[in-house]
């Protein structure tokens, strides 16, 4: 009996290392600017808006803009949001850059930037999506408390 007292007193003595003492740095400082995400709705500090549930979600890095690309389950289409919309137009997943003919449409709503780039057989059927995103669109106010 007293083997196994002594085994477990020197399974958690070796086992106390493991375990950080602090938070480590990565954790308290991660990078890029907050947004919240869930099933059909991003949310940063620039704006707000609606989502369809099931498309793919990529945000900005730290060191650009504040944007977010949102991408269709068949990737045959991307609806960007943005304050600067040179940033969004870098990030085209590979059935729009296969298509010799990608159709977009871009709109601004109190300085963001919303672009739709789809496949031109496919540009038709996402309109509608555009236009649903488009009106949900919330800017946040940079100089409110």
């Amino acid at each position: 009996m007293r083997w196994l007292v002594g085994l477990l007193a020197g399974l958690l003595a070796g086992c106390a290392s493991i375990a950080p003492v602090a938070v480590p740095p990565q954790l308290n400082a991660t990078p890029g600017p907050p947004a919240i995400i869930t099933r059909d709705s991003f949310q940063n500090d620039a704006f707000s808006a609606w989502y369809p549930a099931g498309w793919r979600v990529v945000t900005s890095a730290s060191f650009v803009a504040p944007h977010v690309v949102f991408i269709s389950p068949c990737e045959r289409a991307v609806i960007g949001l943005a304050t600067d919309g040179d940033d969004i137009a870098a990030i085209l997943p590979p059935a729009l850059r296969a298509d010799d003919t990608p159709r977009h449409r871009r709109d601004d709503i109190g300085g963001i930037v919303i672009l739709l780039a789809a496949t031109s057989g496919a540009f038709d059927t996402y309109t509608p999506v555009f236009m649903r995103m488009r009106d949900s669109v919330l800017p946040h106010d940079a100089d409110a408390p």
